[in-house]
């Protein structure tokens, strides 16, 4: 799967969305509650939900059970391993 992670349009939360779609690893607090967004990624919400529905796969977002289940996984690398 190649995902264009350019689309994000805050650069300095590429690295974690990176680590959570290919790794599983656990997201910070704006990527687990939108509304706690900060000054820079509050206005791109709308840019945030174009690349999670576009660019990241449907099984690492959507609910909080699709976010669990792909921690646990290990994202995609724990889906490719597995």
């Amino acid at each position: 799967m190649d995902i264009d992670y350019s689309k994000i349009p805050v650069p300095y939360m590429t690295a974690a969305a990176r680590r959570y779609i290919e790794h599983g690893s656990r997201v910070g607090d704006f990527q687990l509650a939108v509304f706690k967004a900060d000054e820079k990624n509050l206005p791109a919400l709308r840019d945030w939900l174009l690349f999670l529905h576009w660019e990241a796969p449907e099984e690492c977002h959507g609910s909080p059970e699709k976010m669990r289940a792909w921690i646990e996984r290990g994202g995609l690398s724990g889906k490719q391993a597995g």
